[in-house]
């Protein structure tokens, strides 16, 4: 019987092979664990920004509620146009009020109706009615001329419309509590006053009613004072740029505002006196050139306040981003806060 014995060049060459196998087994595995580990960690931090964003809201959302505790809030930002308005007309505008209305920002002429207009201004001209240093067609609508007598809102302002059952074709809809409500105006601000003792102390009574107003640097607690949370925004999230459907609507083509909520105080009667400070993280979806519109495509407005004046409720909704840049995603953070003290008339004022 002839025997076969292996050479140690046969064995060599086998173990060759077995340890390139080998490696290659290896690196493959090596790579797919480090993909693994940095596609974890971009999860990771991804949830860990969204997280935190999260918790940053839900903070100023129990801010939100303890300034408000107490507040009052008037027939907020809401006049009438005193005269006419042409088209051309950028130097003023003249209301028959401007209580209420914060030094600069923008207001909303015939909201609902098919002649609804934003108007930007610059100032507020103290102790009158005129807004000035216009800018026309704001917010990606068309300079009109409007004849006297249009209603007018501060454009943070938004409300349920007195008839439900009647709503005017630019009125927008919100779900409350499961129920189709029909509100009027853009819905990212709310103007408000709080209790105060204008002799500087803690005696906020006046007789039997309270001293309203707010707390303005320079000046002190004071009844011409009044207070606004608003919406300024800070970047833009492009669909089609950042390749990514945020909304699930099936398309590229949603450009949103990544804006802040601040809280401005001023005085009536002096408008360059005044207070603005941050009340919360760079985070706060609104869609672009449709404030207080759709962000979560099931068909109703996602306003940041919407006022019920009947209810004294206010809800307060705050569509949030966590990562612009990694996984990008949003989380719906709200509350229903009710104001105890009835709304002021001009009147009272």
């Amino acid at each position: 019987m002839k025997r076969t014995t292996k050479t140690s060049t046969q064995r060599s060459g086998f173990s060759v092979v077995e340890t390139v196998v080998a490696i290659t087994l290896l690196a493959v595995v090596t790579f797919s664990a480090i993909s693994m580990i940095e596609s974890g960690n971009r999860f990771s931090r991804s949830t860990l920004e969204t997280t935190a964003v999260e918790d940053l809201s839900q903070q100023m959302l129990y801010r939100l509620e303890r300034e408000l505790a107490n507040a009052s809030a008037h027939q907020p930002a809401k006049a009438f146009l005193a005269l006419p308005f042409p088209s051309s007309e950028t130097t003023e505008m003249v209301l028959d009020s401007t209580l209420g209305f914060p030094p600069f920002g923008s207001v909303v002429i015939g909201p609902g109706t098919a002649t609804e207009e934003r108007v930007a201004y610059r100032t507020l001209t103290p102790g009158q009615t005129t807004l000035e240093g216009l800018e026309r067609g704001f917010q990606c609508t068309t300079a009109l001329s409007h004849g006297q007598g249009p209603e007018v809102f501060w454009a943070g302002h938004a409300e349920w419309i007195d008839d439900q059952a009647n709503p005017q074709p630019g009125d927008r809809i919100a779900l409350e509590e499961g129920v189709e409500v029909y509100f009027r105006g853009d819905g990212v601000g709310f103007s408000y006053r709080i209790p105060v003792d204008p002799a500087g102390g803690n005696n906020v009574l006046d007789r039997n009613d309270l001293h309203w107003g707010s707390s303005i640097p320079g000046i002190g607690q004071t009844t011409d004072g009044w207070m606004c949370f608003y919406y300024e925004p800070k970047t833009v999230f492009d669909e089609a740029v950042e390749n990514h459907d945020l909304n699930g609507d099936a398309d590229y083509t949603d450009v949103f505002d990544i804006g802040q909520v601040r809280r401005r105080s001023w005085s009536i009667d002096d408008p360059t006196q005044l207070e603005d400070v941050a009340w919360g993280p760079s985070a706060v979806l609104q869609e672009q050139c449709n404030w207080g519109g759709d962000l979560d495509n099931d068909g109703y407005g996602d306003p940041l306040f919407l006022w019920n004046e009947g209810a004294l409720m206010l809800h307060i909704r705050l569509t949030v981003i966590g990562s612009s840049r990694v996984l990008p995603t949003t989380r719906r953070i709200e509350s229903y806060t009710f104001l105890r003290n009835r709304p002021e008339s001009t009147a009272e004022i």
